[in-house]
């Protein structure tokens, strides 16, 4: 077999390795992730002649199509390297690279986009070594395993991937000081239900174990327990009160949610039916306080149904002489729909208060979010 085309097939399997890497430990991840940076460069160096011939001769469709593919491919590599050196927590964890950067979003991303990529790129080149059905045929499963990819890899890291963090260290980062005092207020749904302890921790159901509470080694899943389970939404609380300082409030309800994710999403569909606003257990003289003297309130939530789930509206609105004034920081966590209708809701629940700009956090990136929300906070510290 001639070296250049073993080696493109190399780089296929190792791509779609990587793009199961659900599937695989997350050091074994970053190791073939070097490998296969490695093979890139060699691959380029095999290739320099296409380098050299840039800007000569003609170009038909075929060969601009072709050019800007590969030229595409190659910056895409880039992003893949430069951000997965970013998310490192084995090759390269002193390695540390501007952190209001989504870098995670952003490897996820190139890695999609590179599979595509890698389709077009090689049914534009694979003429060179297969022809007819075959061609064809490798150019279909190519199709298929890039939309495979693109389609499957955002469900299977929503769904199937089980998400650990370690607490302290991921709350810990810069400060974003804010004029005057700050308190969080925020709702989370972990600790709103009463889980058993082998509840499935995926992002697309806002848990994440925390493994700093974990002993290390293959037996800590038979010593967890659901109160080693974290929030989305209470992790950027988490996040938000350490880079203000500020007092923490959680929201409560009076009755607790089920532990099915699927039933939680239909009692919230009853919710947003219904005339009245689930009950919360009544805040602390020292919450009502904190909540009162506040200049700045830092409200975090997810999104259920595209909005504020109804138990954060009532409390908005309830409180809304609290709100008055004040500034307003909504950092949302959602599966999808971004900021949704959130800051509508908003407003019409709290109209006296200045509202922020909504910062919305992808349900998989909130644990990588800590520099994310200390520039949100920042960039929004003047009131409008």
């Amino acid at each position: 077999m001639q070296k250049r085309p073993f080696l493109d097939l190399v780089l296929l399997v190792l791509l779609l390795v990587e793009l199961a890497s659900f599937f695989v430990s997350s050091r074994v991840h970053e190791v073939l992730g070097v490998a296969f940076v490695v093979l890139v460069f060699v691959h380029l160096w095999w290739n320099a002649g296409f380098f050299r011939a840039l800007g000569r001769g003609r170009y038909p469709w075929r060969r601009l199509l072709g050019t800007v593919v590969a030229l595409a491919f190659l910056i895409d590599m880039a992003v893949i390297a430069v951000s997965g050196v970013a998310t490192s927590h084995f090759l390269f964890p002193s390695v540390h690279l501007p952190r209001g950067v989504n870098w995670r979003s952003l490897h996820l991303g190139a890695a999609a986009t590179a599979a595509f990529l890698l389709f077009l790129h090689g049914t534009l080149v694979g003429g060179r070594y297969v022809k007819g059905w075959k061609l064809r045929t490798a150019a279909a499963l190519v199709l298929v395993l890039a939309i495979g990819g693109v389609f499957g890899l955002p469900y299977l890291d929503r769904w199937q991937r089980e998400v650990h963090v370690n607490r302290p260290m991921a709350i810990a980062g810069e400060k974003a000081a804010l004029p005057g005092r700050t308190v969080v207020v925020y709702f989370s749904r972990a600790h709103n239900t009463d889980f058993p302890d082998d509840v499935d921790a995926v992002s697309g159901a806002s848990l994440m174990w925390d493994r700093s509470r974990l002993p290390k080694g293959p037996g800590w899943k038979q010593v967890r327990t659901s109160v080693d389970l974290v929030g989305n939404a209470e992790l950027l609380a988490d996040m938000a009160a350490d880079a203000t300082d500020a007092e923490r409030i959680f929201l409560q309800t009076m009755q607790k949610y089920p532990t099915s994710y699927p039933e939680t999403t239909e009692i919230a569909k009853e919710e947003f039916a219904s005339a009245t606003f689930p009950a919360l257990q009544p805040l602390r003289a020292d919450e009502e306080a904190a909540l009162q003297s506040a200049d700045n309130i830092i409200l975090v939530t997810p999104l259920w149904w595209g909005t504020l789930p109804r138990t954060v509206e009532g409390f908005v609105r309830s409180h809304a002489h609290d709100f008055s004034g004040k500034r307003i920081f909504p950092i949302i966590t959602h599966g999808g729909t971004g900021a949704g209708e959130s800051a509508n809701v908003l407003r019409d629940a709290a109209p006296d208060a200045d509202l922020a700009p909504v910062l919305d956090v992808y349900s998989s990136d909130v644990p990588g979010a800590r520099g994310q929300v200390a520039a949100y906070l920042k960039a929004n510290s003047e009131k409008q």
